[in-house]
């Protein structure tokens, strides 16, 4: 900075110093800028979805070797659903002495 004026501003000189400067500080913003990319290319190539079946990140969901083990769990209980009978809709029970309203005793 070179001389004081009388409002208070100061006058810079336009030398080799602060272009250089410029130059660095432009260089250094450029190497950052390029570390910086490379380093979210690297992340975003480094991250694999975990298994969801135990949380493993070694393997994805398709090659758990639970996966068999939990398959054959979920189609016993949709088995069982399968098999389930339901008593309210039996015609066999539709006149059912004990199962009536008409004509009994309401104690």
């Amino acid at each position: 900075m070179n001389k004081a004026r009388a409002s208070g501003v100061y006058t810079l000189l336009e030398g080799l110093d602060v272009q250089a400067k410029f130059a660095t500080i432009m260089r250094r913003l450029d190497d950052l800028e390029a570390k910086g990319v490379q380093e979210v290319q690297i992340l975003n190539e480094g991250i694999t979805q975990p298994c969801l079946i135990c949380k493993s990140m070694e393997h994805g969901v398709q090659s758990c070797p639970t996966l068999p083990a939990m398959q054959d769990m979920f189609s016993e209980q949709a088995n069982a659903l399968r098999t389930y009978k339901q008593y309210f809709n039996n015609p066999g029970w539709r006149n059912h002495p004990n199962l009536s309203w008409r004509g009994g005793n309401n104690d």
